[in-house]
């Protein structure tokens, strides 16, 4: 009978100290107003809160889509105005051109995991010969550089944009070699990965 009284008091033990490790845990370790056990009104309350929520964020999500639609919307109208030049036949056929064969940049954001490989033709007015080569290449092919790796992989990926990104290397190009001496400019290649 004694060793029954003892182990039943064993068992009384190990369950008052099971209970009271309990409590510490839900005390101090859980957050404020997070019980893990649930009444029927707080589950209720719960899955009500869990819903308006969800609610809430899909309103989130639709607000931003609605707001990059805007902008590329927007984005859309200035490209209307973009103003890449009508160039006749006749200068197209004395026009001189560089070629930049793969320009490779490390695209904004991309943390060097991503890359643009470009090859542009730019066709000129008048061919850039000595000197004046020797001089406005490596600040054209620099530019060209800096214009790139300033734009955002997600960005480069959309075809539309590639009018925009035409449009800023010729106006980059027209800063160094003057506004007439820029007649177009054509991606030969143009790939990110």
């Amino acid at each position: 009978m004694k060793n029954h009284l003892i182990k039943a008091l064993i068992i009384v033990g190990v369950l008052i100290l099971q209970v009271g490790l309990a409590y510490a845990v839900i005390k101090y370790l859980l957050p404020p107003g997070k019980s893990p056990i649930a009444t029927d009104s707080s589950s209720v309350v719960s899955s009500e809160d869990q819903q308006k929520q969800q609610e809430e964020q899909k309103k989130e999500k639709e607000k931003e889509k609605e707001k990059e639609k805007k902008k590329k919307e927007k984005e859309h109208e200035t490209w209307d105005d973009l103003e890449i030049s009508e160039i006749s036949k006749d200068e197209m056929e004395k026009a001189s051109s560089i070629l930049l064969e793969d320009v490779v940049v490390n695209p904004a954001g991309s943390g060097g995991n991503r890359f643009l490989i470009v090859t542009l033709k730019i066709f000129l007015k008048e061919p850039l010969e000595g000197a004046e080569a020797d001089l406005k290449l490596p600040a054209i092919k620099d530019d060209l550089g800096v214009l790139l790796a300033s734009k955002e992989s997600d960005w480069l990926v959309e075809v539309y944009n590639r009018d925009v990104l035409r449009h800023e290397i010729m106006n980059s190009l027209r800063k160094i070699l003057g506004d007439e001496m820029v007649l177009r400019v054509f991606f030969e290649k143009f790939v990110v990965q």
